[in-house]
């Protein structure tokens, strides 16, 4: 593969580069990183990217992939994710950011879905035009 050939591939697969990326830093970042509940948002960003760029289907998609990703981590290396922490409140902690994640890249796209936009347009101009 020469140097070309590479640079065209990721243009044409910018995105799902991007994405993938965001995720290999951020699974790097929660082995070295102490707190995890401060390199668990850092998951967002590939998952609004993946939810903006490419729809809600990849967006969830990245999203459920980042919450296997963390969650092998923390069956993995146990020791490291609940080091300082009761077992209960660091599943809480995961809980309650897999779910707000995953409500997240459906939102996101959803709301950037060209479908949905269109029918908000139409249904906006609908209202304009009574008055």
């Amino acid at each position: 593969m020469t140097v070309e050939q590479f640079k065209q591939m990721v243009v044409k697969h910018f995105e799902k580069v991007l994405i993938g990326l965001i995720l290999l830093t951020a699974f790097i970042g929660t082995y070295l990183i102490g707190e995890k509940s401060i390199i668990l948002n850092f998951y967002y960003l590939p998952v609004l990217v993946a939810s903006y760029l490419l729809g809600r289907r990849m967006g969830l998609l990245t999203a459920i992939l980042s919450v296997l990703v963390v969650l092998l981590f923390a069956a993995v290396f146990p020791e490291r994710f609940f080091e300082n922490r009761q077992f209960l409140s660091g599943v809480a902690l995961l809980s309650s950011w897999a779910g707000f994640l995953i409500l997240a890249s459906i939102l996101v796209g959803t709301q950037f879905d060209p479908q949905v936009v269109e029918a908000f347009k139409r249904a906006v101009a609908g209202r304009m035009e009574r008055f």
